[in-house]
C-alpha cells in the first residue's frame, strides 16, 4: 500500500451508509489506497480528502471533527 489514503466516515446506524462505506473500503484497498473509517483527527490529518456517507447531520458531526 501506498502513502495514499482516504477518509471513509458514515453514519454506522443507517444500513444503506454502513454498506456503502464497506463497499467503498473494499474498493480503495483493492487499488492500493488506505482507508481510514474513524474520526480521530490525527488519522484525518494524513487523508488527502473524505468521503461522508449518511445524512446532514453525519455531515455536519464529521465537519467538525
Amino acid at each position: 500500500m501506498d502513502s495514499r489514503r482516504v477518509a471513509v466516515l458514515c453514519n454506522f446506524e443507517k444500513s444503506e451508509a454502513k454498506s456503502a462505506c464497506q463497499t467503498a473500503v473494499r474498493w480503495l484497498k483493492k487499488n492500493r489506497i488506505g482507508a481510514v473509517t474513524s474520526a480521530d483527527s490525527g488519522a484525518l490529518r494524513s487523508c488527502e480528502f473524505a468521503v461522508v456517507l449518511g445524512g446532514d447531520g453525519t455531515m455536519l458531526r464529521f465537519a467538525r471533527a
